[in-house]
C-alpha cells in the first residue's frame, strides 16, 4: 500500500484506475479532463452521460476505452474554491474519500489521482495537497491500495521554513551543500558503520562515537532477513504496521520478510522509518544489508536527519526529498 507523490502525465501512469476531476456534465474542456477524454476516445463521453450528472463529491466509474495504461477511470466533481469559508475543505475531503472507497469496492489495487480542483476550480495547491495527503494516508492505513498522487509543480509543497533551515544547517554541518558536496574519508566505527572525518584529520581530533550497544544489538553472522525478524520481535511490532509506515507494498515486504530478499538501499532506509529505529540501530540495520549512510550524499543525510530527530513520518520525508528532486522512500512506481 505505498503512497507516492509523482510527476507524470496521468494518461501514462500504469495503474488499475486513474481519477478524472471533472464538472457536473463531464464537459472535458481543459486540463486533465480534456487530456483523458482525448486519449480514451468518444465512447468515454457517451458512457459518462449514461451515468447522469454529478453533484460535488459524487463519483462514477467507467471503462478506460482507448486508454491502455489503466482499466478504469473514476470521475469526480470537485468543489469550486471561493474563499475557504464555503465548506470547500470538507467537500474536497469527500471527493478523495469517495474516490478511494470506489476503488476498493471495485477491487482496484492501484490508482493515480491528480490534485482535485486545483485547475480551473482554483483550489490553492498547498491546501489541496494537505487535504489529499491526510485523507489518503488515513485511508490506506486500513486498506491495501497503492495510491499515486500526481503533483505537477513545487508550488504545492508547503514545507515550513524552519524545517528547511534545520535540514540545511544539518547538511552543512556534515559537509553537504546545495550544489557542492564535500566528500570525506571514512573511519570504521561500531555505532556509525563509518564516521565522517575531514580529509587530513586524525582520530585524536574527532573522537569515535560512543560504542554503547543500542536496543537492537549487533549480532555477528546474522542475515538481513533474520535481523529484520528479530527487531520486529524484540520491539513487539506488528508486521503490517511496519510495512505501512515504511511505505512498502505487502508484496515487497513479504519478499524481504518471508523470502529473504535483500532490498535496495532506499527500501532499507524506508524500513528504518517503519521500524522506528534510533540512529545507532539504523546504522547497524543498514550495514546488515550491505549499505551505509553515504558520506556527502544529500539524500542519505536528509533521511538521517529525520532518524536522528526521531521523526518517522515517511510522507513528510518524501515531500522534502521530492521537493529537492531526490528519490523518495518506499515502493516505487515503475
Amino acid at each position: 500500500m505505498p503512497f507516492q507523490i509523482i510527476r507524470e502525465d496521468i494518461t501514462r501512469v500504469r495503474v488499475d484506475a486513474i481519477v478524472n476531476p471533472t464538472d457536473d456534465a463531464y464537459t472535458h474542456l481543459g486540463g486533465s479532463d480534456k487530456r483523458i477524454h482525448d486519449v480514451a476516445g468518444e465512447k468515454l463521453y457517451k458512457e459518462c452521460k449514461r451515468h447522469g450528472s454529478l453533484n460535488v463529491g459524487d463519483v462514477c466509474i467507467t471503462s478506460s476505452f482507448n486508454m491502455k495504461n489503466c482499466k478504469y477511470i473514476i470521475h469526480t466533481f470537485g468543489p469550486i474554491y471561493v474563499d475557504g469559508k464555503h465548506n470547500e475543505e470538507e467537500l474536497l475531503k469527500g471527493c478523495y474519500e469517495n474516490v478511494l472507497r470506489c476503488a476498493v469496492d471495485n477491487n482496484i489495487e492501484s490508482i493515480a489521482i491528480p490534485l482535485i480542483s486545483t485547475g480551473s476550480f482554483n483550489y490553492p495547491k498547498k491546501d489541496a495537497l494537505r487535504v489529499a495527503t491526510n485523507v489518503i494516508t488515513n485511508f490506506i492505513y486500513e486498506h491495501e491500495l497503492d495510491v499515486y498522487l500526481l503533483v505537477y509543480d513545487k508550488e504545492a509543497f508547503d514545507i515550513s521554513n524552519s524545517l528547511y533551515r534545520d535540514i540545511h544547517n544539518y547538511l552543512e554541518d556534515n559537509g553537504i551543500y546545495d550544489d557542492v558536496r564535500i566528500y570525506r574519508s571514512r573511519v570504521p566505527s561500531k555505532a556509525f558503520g563509518f564516521m565522517s572525518m575531514p580529509v587530513g584529520s586524525s582520530l585524536s581530533e574527532h573522537e569515535v562515537l560512543d560504542e554503547e550497544f543500542s536496543f537492537v544489538d549487533f549480532v555477528e553472522d546474522e542475515s538481513f532477513n533474520d535481523c529484520l525478524r528479530r527487531i520486529i520481535r524484540e520491539k513487539n511490532l506488528i508486521e503490517s504496521d511496519v510495512y505501512k509506515r515504511a511505505n512498502l507494498t505487502k508484496q515487497a515486504f513479504n519478499g524481504i520478510y518471508n523470502e529473504g530478499k535483500v532490498p535496495k538501499k532506499n527500501n532499507v532506509l524506508a524500513l528504518c522509518i517503519g521500524l522506528r529505529l534510533n540512529i545507532d540501530e539504523a546504522d547497524d540495520f543498514i550495514e546488515k544489508a550491505g549499505y551505509s549512510f553515504s558520506s556527502g550524499n544529500k539524500h542519505d543525510y536528509i533521511v538521517r536527519y529525520f532518524i536522528e530527530n526521531e521523526d518517522y513520518n515517511i510522507y513528510k520525508i518524501n515531500e522534502i526529498l521530492i521537493n529537492d528532486d531526490l528519490p523518495y522512500l518506499g515502493s516505487k512506481y515503475d
